[in-house]
């Protein structure tokens, strides 16, 4: 193959692909956005639009592919725009595929090096998510119990907030920063706190304060004795978090033997054999059998992170 048919089929390859990937995002908005109108019908245009109702929910909600990765951006602490962040990854993936067709001589192994990237990156984005949800799950209980002594002594909900976000440390403390500092610009701050439980719907603890707060806001009541048994239960489930995790220590290791265990193997084999590693990427049987093998590995990753996944 000539290096001019390597560059067309290079650009036609990244052009089929971005082709496939505009049709699934156009449809999946299409699907999303008949989804919203038909629950915007059945709730009804004319609806509460009070801060805690359903209806107010649904305005502030964003289910759109943008907004699910700006969501996920943020709880990874990426401070990142969702189309910069696509494009980063486009361009590097793009440069990759180039810089291994012309190094390898094969348009194969240099979409498998694109492909090994993007996993990375997403391996990377998903792993500093879950780091941030588990911290932000761990420090919320303290938190309400700084705010449940600073309202016993005397102070407003938005107060509270204020002095929490001092005494406590990052992701959580930004956060109830933030919904302080919105209510000083007019917002409510049920409003301002439902901003927050959208941001982290993962996050039990902040969903149950958010709707106590809601909820106490119309009806009325002690909302010191609820943040205490809030933070009650929220202790409790991570008492049984961490239970569940060593008792489950054992396979998440055996899990983690596993995967490396193939990755080990092959650098054995380059640092004993190098040739037949470039020996098996110079035929298109060999460099299908290591695109095969690439892609079980891959599926055995996906499938051993689920069954060794812990609660929340």
């Amino acid at each position: 193959m000539t290096a001019l048919q390597r560059w067309i089929a290079l650009f036609g390859a990244a052009s089929f692909f971005f082709l496939l990937a505009a049709l699934f995002w156009l449809l999946r908005t299409a699907l999303r956005r008949r989804q919203r109108r038909l629950i915007e019908r059945l709730v009804g245009q004319q609806a509460d639009t009070r801060p805690g109702s359903r209806q107010a929910v649904l305005r502030l909600r964003g289910n759109g592919p943008r907004q699910r990765l700006q969501r996920r951006l943020h709880q990874a602490g990426i401070g990142v725009d969702p189309a910069a962040f696509l494009a980063l990854c486009g361009g590097a993936a793009l440069f990759v595929v180039l810089v291994g067709s012309l190094a390898l001589e094969s348009l194969l192994a240099g979409l498998v090096l694109a492909l090994a990237l993007l996993f990375g990156v997403r391996f990377d984005v998903n792993r500093r998510r879950d780091h941030r949800l588990q911290l932000m799950a761990r420090q919320l209980p303290a938190a309400l119990e700084m705010m449940a002594f600073s309202l016993r002594a005397g102070r407003g909900l938005e107060e509270s907030m204020r002095v929490a976000a001092e005494e406590t440390e990052p992701p959580l403390a930004h956060e109830l920063d933030r919904c302080h500092h919105e209510y000083t610009l007019g917002r409510p701050v049920e409003e301002a706190l439902q901003q927050l439980d959208l941001r982290w719907p993962q996050v039990r603890g902040v969903h149950l304060f958010v709707e106590a707060v809601a909820v106490l806001k119309q009806s009325g009541g002690n909302l010191v004795e609820v943040m205490g048994s809030i933070r009650d239960q929220l202790r409790a489930h991570q008492a049984h978090r961490a239970k569940h995790r060593a008792m489950t220590s054992e396979g998440r290791l055996s899990g983690s033997i596993l995967l490396a265990l193939p990755l080990l193997a092959l650098v054995i084999q380059v640092v004993l054999m190098p040739g037949q590693l470039t020996e098996m990427l110079g035929e298109s049987s060999g460099r299908m059998v290591l695109l095969v093998a690439v892609g079980l590995w891959a599926a055995g990753a996906l499938w051993v992170s689920r069954l060794t996944r812990s609660v929340r």
